[in-house]
């Protein structure tokens, strides 16, 4: 459980009984500021991120610390107050809050694209996903190039977009009544 006012990472078994923490106030490698949020990967490796000091940080299932990644700023890789990190097989989502778009990184933290506004913006070894939100097609065919085709997300429906193993998953559901 993150206790983001108490700059730590707590562990509690099944019943609730408290077994352990790790972080502590600092901006130190395996130190905590401001944990917003954490996931868990099938190696059970935590992912934390860090809003005040724009990172995120990998430990261990013991709450060693692996790796950090990140810095204040724009560019992929970069961060400006990240906050929600969620684990997708083999990739870590993390939601970039101040630059108003999600990063994709493996679980080493090398980036692998960012979306924002229905546009995947990749690094040159990572396959196009999204073209421009103004091709106004949900989910058209793939090119057989590998490429899985656009999205667009509009006012009427709600797209929740996952990346599994290089291949596009998309769920969509109606807003409304």
């Amino acid at each position: 459980m993150v206790d983001a006012y108490n700059q730590r990472v707590q562990f509690f078994d099944e019943q609730g009984r408290y077994l352990g923490e790790f972080g502590g106030n600092g901006v130190e490698a395996g130190q905590i500021v401001n944990a917003i949020d954490l996931a868990i990967d099938d190696d059970d490796n935590l992912y934390v991120s860090d809003a005040a000091v724009n990172r995120v940080q990998k430990f261990d299932a013991d709450g060693k610390f692996i790796r950090q990644w990140g810095s204040f700023g724009s560019e992929l890789g970069q961060f400006y107050k990240p906050k929600g990190v969620a684990v997708l097989r083999d990739r870590l989502l993390v939601i970039d809050f101040g630059n108003h778009r999600g990063q994709i990184f493996d679980l080493e933290g090398k980036p692998l694209g960012a979306v924002g506004e229905g546009i995947l913006s990749p690094v040159p070894d990572t396959p196009r996903i999204f073209e421009t939100a103004s091709t106004r097609r949900l989910a058209s065919p793939s090119d057989g190039q590998g490429n899985p085709g656009t999205l667009l997300a509009g006012s009427a429906v709600l797209v929740t977009v996952a990346l599994a193993g290089g291949a596009l998953t998309r769920r969509k559901r109606r807003s409304g009544p």
